[in-house]
């Protein structure tokens, strides 16, 4: 297995998401500005969207760090490396759905306030970002499993 290859890939898939989120929101950003910015007290977007925002980005985290520790008991670094990668596309679709619920709020109530939120929700999209180290450490890669990971980075 080509991790180099395995792990520019990742990061590719990690920095599309990104850019359509931001790219929704921008032309969602677009779209409202101008219009009147109160906070609709009756909507129930007002308490919905950052319960979800926040409430997802721990969702997240916990997800995550539950599936680290099952994949941290597989036997090969492939294995490893394959359950590494699809825990992060879980907290990446987990943290993705609060921000475009943020975004949809923002376009359906007029107000930029839930933009607010999507902020928040890609601040933690940025700490969710795959690394090398990370993987390293979070799937308790052995020396050997290192060594092996290094030789084929080359």
């Amino acid at each position: 297995m080509n991790f180099k290859e395995q792990f520019k890939s990742l990061n590719i898939i990690y920095i599309a998401l990104a850019m359509g989120q931001i790219l929704f929101a921008g032309i969602v950003f677009y779209l409202i500005t101008g219009s009147e910015e109160a906070i609709s007290e009756g909507s129930m977007f007002t308490y919905v969207v950052p319960a979800v925002a926040i409430g997802n980005i721990g969702l997240a985290f916990y997800i995550y760090k539950m599936r680290a520790a099952q994949g941290s008991q597989i036997d090969h670094v492939e294995g490893k490396f394959g359950h590494y990668k699809v825990s992060n596309m879980i907290r990446w679709a987990i943290v993705e759905a609060a921000n475009i619920i943020a975004v949809v709020a923002a376009l359906v109530e007029q107000n930029t306030y839930y933009l607010l939120f999507f902020l928040i929700g890609m601040a933690g999209f940025v700490m969710f970002r795959p690394s090398m180290p990370g993987f390293l450490k979070e799937y308790k890669i052995s020396l050997d499993e290192a060594k092996q990971i290094k030789e084929t980075m080359m």
